[in-house]
């Protein structure tokens, strides 16, 4: 499977809930974080209560859509603080632009 068919396969399946972590996603960079992980970003989503993605790689097509449209860049590595992920190495991303407008539209993630 080549990249774009996976990223295809986990965006449009409902139960993936692809544009609720895209939108949580522009949230949480406008409004949290400079610096953060995937990892950091998921465990607030995940504290809030939104649905879950019946598959994780959701979150890799929402990182790649948010470099892809210029919104974060990478700036480095960092280790995994999950024991399950054994320190792995994480990407660190930074905040590179986000629009006032589209934070207005996503006041319900900050309930």
């Amino acid at each position: 499977m080549n990249k774009q068919t996976a990223i295809e396969a986990v965006t449009i399946p409902l139960d993936n809930h692809y544009a609720t972590c895209y939108g949580f996603s522009l949230d949480y960079i406008g409004r949290h974080a400079q610096r953060f992980t995937t990892e950091q970003m998921r465990h607030v989503y995940s504290i809030k209560g939104l649905p879950e993605p019946a598959e994780p790689r959701v979150w890799g097509a929402v990182m790649n859509r948010l470099l892809k449209e210029g919104r974060i860049k990478q700036v480095g590595w960092t280790k995994s603080v999950q024991s399950i992920s054994h320190m792995r190495d994480l990407k660190v991303w930074e905040r590179v632009k986000i629009e006032p407008v589209v934070l207005n539209q996503l006041d319900l993630f900050n309930k």
